[in-house]
């Protein structure tokens, strides 16, 4: 399937039966996937995001986007072998550097 990072928020918290329509996931994967280009920062693959939980997955973004990608590498070079709160913490301290 589709990376969780390349869908839309809001689609992370649907029930069954509910769906989304496409185009919705088309331009947030579109968005994330114009913005790894101009910036050279490969979200998906710059840390292991699938052992993160959904708030450090986009903490990260929102860093990136905010044009603090040094934090996130700093973060993730540091914190090979933290938990996810570790991770968390960690991330919440070097941010508020």
């Amino acid at each position: 399937g589709l990376p969780y990072i390349y869908r839309p928020p809001e689609s992370l918290e649907l029930k069954d039966d509910e769906f989304i329509d496409g185009r919705y996931f088309d331009l947030w994967s579109y968005g994330i996937m114009a913005f790894e280009l101009l910036n050279a920062f490969h979200i998906a693959r710059s840390h292991g995001y699938r052992y993160l939980c959904k708030e450090a997955r986009y903490a990260s973004l929102k860093f990136a986007l905010q044009g603090n990608a040094e934090i996130i590498a700093q973060v993730y070079t540091s914190a090979k072998n933290l938990n996810r709160f570790q991770r968390l913490k960690l991330m919440y301290n070097v941010a508020r550097k």
